[in-house]
């Protein structure tokens, strides 16, 4: 089926996936089964396709966007927090993005990497797996500690509930 809005694309594919009455989803939008995506949140695949793996969350007010040049790629289980935003990068399994954060084009979010509520990883840059990107300018990512990682399945769990 196509998109009215983008008829050289082909309209977001809905697995069983949970997809409020107020997000948008435009172009190639490709969900993974029991994707969360909130209210008033916007997925943009109309650069190229947006990929979102199982079991991820998109909170609401998100804003998620391809380029001609970079897909977005989110993996399993990963948390978009409130307010996002997501451009032409990639955020690998087991990721959780704070709250009003931005990952800008080409960055890659490491596996189980935490950025901070408010952060900015900048273009083309690489925030290493389980480590935590914080808001602090010139700071570098730090290696999660035991009880930051037990906070992030408590997360899950709380998501994932019916």
């Amino acid at each position: 089926m196509s998109d009215p809005i983008y008829p050289n694309h082909q309209a977001a594919q809905r697995i069983p996936a949970w997809i409020a009455p107020t997000a948008v989803l435009i172009g190639q939008v490709v969900l993974g089964e029991n994707v969360q995506v909130h209210y008033n949140s916007v997925i943009r695949g109309d650069g190229s396709r947006v990929v979102i793996g199982d079991h991820s969350v998109v909170l609401e007010n998100c804003f998620v966007k391809s380029s001609a040049a970079n897909q977005v790629v989110i993996g399993s289980r990963v948390t978009v927090g409130h307010r996002a935003v997501l451009e032409g990068c990639i955020i690998h399994d087991g990721a959780v993005i704070g709250e009003g954060a931005q990952v800008l084009e080409g960055a890659s979010v490491g596996r189980g990497a935490m950025i901070d509520p408010g952060a900015v990883v900048p273009r083309n840059s690489v925030v290493p797996p389980c480590s935590r990107f914080s808001v602090l300018p010139g700071q570098p990512p730090r290696e999660l500690t035991a009880e930051e990682m037990d906070e992030m399945k408590a997360l899950w769990e709380e998501i994932e509930k019916p």
